[in-house]
């Protein structure tokens, strides 16, 4: 009787005894997540409607470490605007180190000074150390964050910043019949066909880069202007990508097999300043050529802009047009 009694209670205390060991394991390895809403709770502790939000120093030490670059940024409602995305940013809590510093980003008050270091680009996360108080926590964020957040020091660039009025259906009509003259229906959709993939392809390389190229010096151009594998200087990753001499290559082809020669031209001044830009380490001449090729894509060539195979990269911009007719 007691064996029937006891050996029950002997093997339910074991379940339970392995249920908590088993709990306090998966809590040990378990990375930390801190609820993005906590950020700014944790880091600022300042109301937003606050008249003096005080100030916020990016140091770069991308590209030159004894001589980095610095932006102060005072204007109050941008100090908003960047701590509101500083507290929507998902952290996970994390044990390795920095062995470099990329960028340093100081939010200065009257109250308080706070460091974000961040440091070890990977594939698709970088490592952000929080320096308060003496006291360092440093996190995994995702490369996206990362980019967004040290974007703010400099200026912004818009594929589809346009407010001129859209042309009218005979005026696109007229320019594309002008553009198109004397070519066989063949050559007509191999130039629509080229010229479809080229500006979504550039449309997509210019929302990728334009965190990695902002400025002159960036080792990043080197990624969008060499037909070879390109070896990312701070992660060691290999990257194999389409660059802009792709789109310049493209542009030549189209040149060649359009016959009106004020749109031959206009295809060779495209290709023409892309080059100057990628030479130049220009990526606002990047965006401009970009917004001619949309001009000639949506309201010349492929008129009416339609998307059987390549969808645009920003479906915002159907409607967007540069004046380049």
């Amino acid at each position: 009787m007691f064996k029937r009694i006891f050996i029950p209670i002997i093997i339910i205390l074991i379940f339970i005894i392995s249920v908590a060991v088993g709990f306090f394991i998966t809590k040990q390895i378990v990375p930390v997540s801190t609820n993005s809403n906590e950020l700014t709770n944790q880091l600022i502790k300042e109301n937003n409607n606050k008249e003096n939000q005080g100030k916020i120093v990016f140091t770069n030490y991308l590209y030159d470490k004894e001589n980095p670059l610095q932006y102060t940024i005072t204007e109050q409602e941008k100090i908003k605007e960047i701590k509101s995305y500083i507290d929507k940013i998902e952290l996970t809590e994390t044990d390795e180190t920095l062995d470099n510093c990329l960028w340093k980003i100081e939010i200065i008050s009257e109250e308080q000074k706070i460091s974000l270091i961040i440091a070890n680009y990977y594939n698709n996360t970088a490592l952000l150390t929080v320096q308060k108080n003496q006291q360092n926590t440093t996190y995994k964020i995702s490369k996206t964050d990362c980019l967004e957040l040290v974007g703010y020091a400099n200026k912004k660039y818009y594929l589809h910043n346009s407010t001129l009025e859209k042309p009218s259906k005979n005026i696109c009509q007229m320019a594309q019949q002008k553009a198109l003259e004397n070519l066989s229906e063949s050559e007509i959709k191999e130039v629509q066909k080229i010229l479809r993939e080229t500006h979504t392809m550039l449309e997509y390389m210019l929302i990728d880069a334009v965190q990695l190229i902002k400025e002159p010096n960036s080792p990043y151009w080197k990624q969008f202007n060499i037909d070879e594998v390109f070896k990312d200087p701070y992660s060691g990753v290999l990257i194999e990508t389409r660059g802009f001499f792709d789109t310049v290559n493209d542009l030549k082809k189209i040149e060649n097999l359009i016959k009106n020669f004020e749109t031959k031209n206009k295809f060779k001044d495209m290709y023409t300043n892309l080059q100057i830009s990628m030479n130049n380490h220009d990526i606002e001449g990047c965006f401009k050529v970009h917004e001619v090729i949309h001009d000639y894509d949506y309201w010349i060539i492929n008129y009416p802009a339609y998307f059987d195979t390549f969808p645009p990269a920003d479906w915002g911009g159907r409607d967007t047009y540069f004046g380049n007719i």
